[in-house]
C-alpha cells in the first residue's frame, strides 16, 4: 500500500469516525427537563432580565402579558417560554385550558391546567403564571404544539357561577429545527373563544368524582365548584 493511499484511508476513517461520534451524541441528546434545583421563581425569571411585554384588550378589558421566549438554564423550565399575565379588572381566579397534539397521552390533548387540590379546575390567584416543560430529544418530540387559553374569571362559590372577564392565548410549538421550542406569542381571546372553551371546563368538572382529599384533615371532601354555570 502506498503512502498516499494510507493517508487517504486514514482521512476517510477519521471523517467516518467523527460523523459516527457526532451522530451518537445527537441520538443520545435529551432536553434538560424540569430544573428541580431552580432557585429563582417564575416571576424572577421573567422580570429580572430582558423580557417582552404586550398590552392586549380581551372582551373589552385590558390585560398585560410579560413573557420570555426561552428561559435561562437556571429557571424551572430551561429553554421553554414563561408567562405572567395580569389585569386590573375585578377577578379572583384564573381558568387555564390547554390543547396539544400529544401522541402518547390522548388525555393531554385537551385538559384544564390547575394545581390547586381544593379547587382543582382553576387557580385562585390575582396574576397568572405558567412555566410548561416537556422532555424531548432531537429525533423525538412528544407534540408539535401546546396552546393555552388563560381566562381571568370571577368565581362566586355561594351562587355557583363563574363570570369570564377576558383572557389570553399563548403557548409553544416544536419542530425539528430549531431544536428548542418556539413560543406562540400572546393574543387576546374573544367571547367566542370562551364559549368554545366552556364545554371543556364543564366536561372536566363532570369527570371529577368530588372526592378530593383535604390535605389537613386527611378526609374526603367534595370539590367546591358543585354545579357551577358560567355567565358571559
Amino acid at each position: 500500500m502506498s503512502c498516499n493511499t494510507a493517508i487517504r484511508l486514514f482521512v476517510w476513517f477519521s471523517i467516518a469516525a467523527s460523523i459516527a461520534w457526532l451522530g451518537k451524541i445527537a441520538y443520545d441528546w435529551k432536553s434538560p427537563g424540569v430544573n428541580q434545583a431552580a432557585q429563582r421563581s417564575i416571576h424572577q425569571c421573567i422580570h429580572d432580565g430582558p423580557h417582552n411585554t404586550d398590552t392586549l384588550t380581551s372582551m373589552g378589558h385590558l390585560f398585560i402579558a410579560h413573557y420570555v421566549e426561552h428561559t435561562a438554564k437556571d429557571c424551572i423550565n430551561p429553554h421553554f417560554p414563561l408567562i405572567h399575565i395580569s389585569t386590573n379588572e375585578d377577578h379572583n381566579a384564573w381558568l387555564h385550558i390547554v390543547r396539544t397534539d400529544c401522541r402518547s397521552e390522548p388525555k393531554l390533548r385537551q385538559f384544564v391546567d390547575a394545581a390547586d387540590e381544593v379547587f382543582p379546575l382553576y387557580t385562585l390567584q390575582q396574576d397568572f403564571y405558567d412555566a410548561p416543560c416537556w422532555s424531548y430529544t432531537l429525533f423525538s418530540k412528544p407534540l408539535s404544539f401546546w396552546i393555552g387559553h388563560a381566562y381571568a374569571v370571577r368565581v362566586d362559590h355561594e351562587n355557583k357561577t363563574i363570570r369570564c372577564i377576558g383572557g389570553v392565548e399563548w403557548g409553544f410549538k416544536f419542530s425539528y429545527l430549531p431544536v428548542h421550542p418556539q413560543m406562540i406569542f400572546p393574543r387576546a381571546l374573544a367571547l367566542q373563544d370562551w364559549q368554545e372553551d366552556w364545554p371543556v371546563f364543564k366536561t372536566a368538572k363532570e369527570r371529577m368524582l368530588f372526592d378530593y382529599t383535604d390535605s389537613q384533615a386527611g378526609q374526603k371532601v367534595p370539590v367546591q365548584i358543585g354545579a357551577m354555570i358560567h355567565e358571559n
